[in-house]
């Protein structure tokens, strides 16, 4: 199945915001892996952000991702933000 770069984004977000809310604690990461494991959804987030242009996200988000404070949010905060900012441009 086919998801567009935007979908592919909220997912990525989404399961980052899982892992910083209760993933940690049922995937038994050292505090080593759990830095490895951020590190490498933000990349994964940072492309995603590439293919999707920054010009088409929400400046807060993009903040967000620049300070550090998306690796470590396990509120869904910016999962929804995203979800509302991309059906208000439908």
């Amino acid at each position: 199945m086919f998801f567009s770069s935007k979908r592919k984004l909220i997912r990525a977000v989404d399961s980052l915001a899982i892992y910083n809310d209760k993933g940690i604690v049922w995937s038994r990461h050292t505090s080593d892996q759990c830095e490895v494991w951020r590190r490498e959804r933000m990349q994964e987030i940072e492309n995603l952000i590439a293919e999707v242009g920054t010009s088409s996200l929400p400046q807060e988000f993009l903040n967000a991702v620049q300070s550090g404070d998306l690796s470590t949010d396990g509120s869904g905060l910016y999962v929804d933000n995203l979800k509302e900012h991309f059906r208000q441009r439908r």
